[in-house]
């Protein structure tokens, strides 16, 4: 994605007399892909963007409590995802990308799936891992921002 970045910079000020007009469309799938392959990565060590810092602040019980809501609800969401890239990917078939006749669009799709399949797993082990950890400290009294994170 660098080369090819760089390639496209290039070309902006040098006039090649080649056409490169793929070198953009490499960039941007790359990129998609990246982005899409690194989203349960991401979740699992708690560097995606999300309201973490915010939570930090409420007490333990608060912040397990929401935790669990913004995991179910982000189930529901990936559910939603994963149905929708398996659709697109029967939907679009055999179209490739303008430029890149050997890349077929439902790879991307396929991708879209298989990623946000893996953060589906991750999430529900997580919410499992959380209930567990409740179920064990109900009537425990711990001190307000002990162990969020």
């Amino acid at each position: 994605m660098l080369i090819t970045g760089l390639i496209q910079i290039f070309n902006r000020f040098i006039d090649i007399s080649v056409g490169l007009y793929w070198v953009g469309e490499i960039t941007r799938t790359t990129l998609v892909f990246l982005t899409l392959v690194a989203l349960p990565y991401l979740f699992k060590h708690n560097l995606d963007i999300s309201f973490l810092p915010i939570l930090e602040r409420f007490s333990n019980e608060t912040y397990n409590v929401l935790i669990l809501v913004r995991n179910i609800l982000l189930i529901g969401f990936l559910v939603i995802m994963v149905q929708s890239s398996y659709l697109s990917y029967y939907q679009v078939n055999s179209i490739t990308l303008p430029t890149i006749r050997w890349f077929y669009i439902r790879w991307i799709y396929a991708v879209m799936a298989v990623s946000f399949g893996a953060t589906i797993v991750y999430v529900i082990s997580d919410t499992l891992g959380k209930l567990i950890a409740l179920a064990s400290t109900d009537g425990v009294e711990t001190d307000a921002g002990d162990d969020h994170v």
